[in-house]
């Protein structure tokens, strides 16, 4: 079981993010993961670009995206900037990639209707023959290349590794057929985590391919006493519910009255509570067959020296346990 962070990506000014970075590297953090939402005050728009701040300023930390929404992006376009920070990283980057569900999102940039799959199929299979290095002719949608070569390649090979993302059941097939690993979003319960890990295992054995476990995305917060505790949980599962119904998430329109209550959304989406019910909680998902989550620390803007804390305790009194 690996622990990642999402660090802050609310402030005008990257320096935040840079800060809690730099913290999880130092405090042994797998990854850092950057989003991709628009307009929404919440996230920086351009996962890749925020990725290319933290590489130099980083060493050994996986650099991964959660989730670029690859029917936004010019597929060309993308496996040459996913190169590039790959290159800048010293092959450290890890492709995390989706459709996209918001409806602001996606119409910002036209991009509504259900060709959003197909995009996304395209593109991950176009990146695979870009990323060789050797020459490529192809055509989809929105491209026509002959006797491309991507320049520079990746310093992965055959490539970084491409995690998809999505709950519906073509979705979860084209990771299981396409992708090198499954993420799932922070908006799914426990239910249906263990239903979409079922789902993602039986077809993995359907094509040949060996479980390694799925990546999950959690709103996380490791406090020092109950009366933090309290208000986290107040805080965090607030910000959790108001975001995802702004954003039309369906995991979270469809819950109900009870679902929505404070006790079931920290007990189905959160991490809260003092390092050793962290600890327990992250034992709970490695036995349901998850093997990284990404921490999302500064969920809803809470206040920085909150989400520094928390970083600081996951890292020095979670991961070293769970090792």
């Amino acid at each position: 079981m690996q622990l990642g962070l999402s660090p802050d990506q609310t402030h005008p000014d990257f320096s935040e993010m840079c800060h809690q970075s730099k913290m999880a590297e130092s405090l042994g953090f797998s990854a850092l993961w950057v989003h991709e939402h628009h307009s929404a005050g919440m996230m920086y728009p351009d996962p890749l670009m925020a990725l290319a701040v933290l590489a130099p300023i980083t060493a050994t930390i996986r650099l991964g995206t959660s989730m670029l929404l690859l029917p936004l992006h010019h597929p060309v376009r993308m496996a040459q900037s996913a190169a590039m920070v790959d290159v800048m990283s010293g092959g450290r980057l890890d492709l995390g990639i989706a459709n996209g569900y918001a409806a602001t999102d996606l119409a910002a940039f036209g991009m509504t209707g259900k060709h959003r799959g197909r995009r996304v199929q395209q593109g991950v299979e176009l990146a695979r023959q870009l990323w060789t290095g050797e020459s490529v002719t192809a055509s989809g949608e929105g491209f026509e290349l002959q006797d491309f070569v991507l320049f520079p390649p990746p310093v992965q090979r055959p490539g970084p590794p491409l995690l998809l993302g999505g709950h519906a059941p073509v979705a979860i097939e084209r990771a299981a057929r396409l992708g090198d690993g499954f993420f799932i979003s922070a908006t799914t319960g426990l239910e249906l985590l263990t239903e979409l890990i079922s789902q993602y295992r039986g077809l993995l054995e359907e094509l040949g391919r060996r479980f390694e476990g799925v990546w999950l995305n959690r709103v996380a917060c490791v406090v020092d006493s109950a009366r933090q505790k309290a208000e986290a949980r107040d805080f965090f599962a607030s910000a959790l519910l108001g975001l995802y119904d702004d954003w039309g998430h369906d995991n979270v329109a469809r819950l109900t009255e009870r679902e929505r209550r404070i006790d079931e959304i920290c007990r189905n989406n959160l991490l809260i509570g003092e390092p050793a019910e962290v600890l327990e909680q992250v034992e709970m998902y490695r036995e349901m067959g998850v093997r990284h989550i990404a921490c999302l620390t500064s969920f809803g803007a809470p206040p920085v020296d909150v989400a520094r804390r928390s970083i600081t305790l996951l890292g020095e009194a979670v991961i070293p346990k769970l090792a």
